[in-house]
């Protein structure tokens, strides 16, 4: 973990725990506090940590006016996986994502909400199935 965070260490000894206990089980980690006080420099010093233990990270640092945005994130977080995973996919949900992504026209659909949830259900199995996955939202909203 990054020795530049200064005062931190009940914070990163907790994200180096759930970067040890990920590997084998379902794991997770909330930093709540005040604005100000360096969670965000937390999440990103444990998100530079995660692929040198070998995890693929989905992360999203989303603005506050994505947060009112259908899907706003999404296109984030699923910036990383690889097309190779994306092509694997039966051909609904990869419609559904390709909508979602807005890599493809919905030709007058909008996503459908149940292929789009089986197809990241389908995403995050077949990239956990190599690979521990961190999925990281930074912000709430």
């Amino acid at each position: 973990m990054q020795n530049s965070l200064i005062a931190r260490g009940p914070e990163l000894a907790a994200v180096e725990r759930l970067l040890t206990r990920a590997t084998t089980e379902l794991a997770g980690l909330v930093m709540e506090g005040e604005p100000g006080i360096g969670k965000t420099t937390l999440w990103e010093a444990a998100l530079a940590t995660a692929p040198g233990r070998g995890y693929h990270v989905l992360s999203a640092q989303p603005a506050r006016s994505e947060s009112k945005l259908p899907l706003g994130v999404y296109g984030d977080l699923f910036s990383t996986v690889a097309p190779s995973a994306i092509q694997q996919l039966p051909s609904p949900q990869r419609d559904a994502f390709e909508v979602a992504m807005l890599r493809a026209d919905p030709r007058g659909l909008a996503a459908g909400q149940r292929g789009l949830s089986v197809a990241t259900t389908t995403l995050l199995r077949a990239i956990s199935q190599t690979t521990p996955v961190v999925i990281a939202i930074d912000d709430a909203q």
